[in-house]
């Protein structure tokens, strides 16, 4: 389940939400969470999901252009407001199998998610449980038995990467920043 929609993780990716119809004419518009809207004219056809795991079926994009960290689309059947306003709220689906191939060092986020995080000395954090944009860069979240762990997808950190694990090579102090320890001779909350 991701985002409070319930639907096959290993079949489809949540892309976005309908936030509000747009315009008369069934127009929606569409929050990314990839960050690049014009990316959805690509996908040869959606799939919505309730909250409670109703999908739809598949359904081709008619028209669709980019305005901000949004997309308005216009979908396959759906011609007025009424029918854009009935699907406000609803998740938006693509199937796995019509992503396009990752290039060079990009990477999609439910690649991700369950890998292992190994330090390059070997010590083992935890299990990647999100990931989300500070704006700037991408950040693992990395729970694991010492805690939790906020680590930046940058190239300086991120050493290596297979089906399995993540080996990253952190600097100082980066690990101890969520744990309480001193941070760069910095006196820890608990010394005060």
């Amino acid at each position: 389940m991701v985002a409070g929609y319930v639907f096959s993780e290993d079949t489809y990716v949540l892309i976005g939400e309908i936030v509000k119809a747009h315009g008369i004419r069934g127009e929606l518009k569409l929050y990314t969470f990839s960050g690049q809207p014009e990316a959805i004219a690509g996908y040869p056809e959606l799939t919505l999901v309730s909250r409670d795991g109703k999908l739809s079926l598949p359904v081709s994009i008619l028209r669709s252009r980019p305005q901000g960290h949004s997309a308005i689309l216009a979908l396959n059947g759906f011609k007025t407001r009424n029918q854009a306003e009935e699907l406000v709220g609803q998740g938006v689906l693509v199937r796995k199998t019509d992503l396009p191939d990752p290039q060079g060092d990009e990477y999609y986020w439910h690649q991700l998610r369950g890998l292992k995080v190994v330090t390059t000395d070997g010590r083992e954090l935890g299990i990647i449980q999100e990931i989300f944009s500070n704006g700037a860069q991408d950040l693992l979240v990395v729970r694991g038995r010492s805690g939790e762990y906020l680590i930046p997808m940058l190239s300086e950190i991120i050493r290596a990467q297979d089906h399995e694990q993540l080996i990253i090579e952190p600097p100082p102090g980066l690990l101890e920043i969520n744990s309480g320890e001193e941070v760069f001779g910095e006196p820890s909350p608990h010394d005060i």
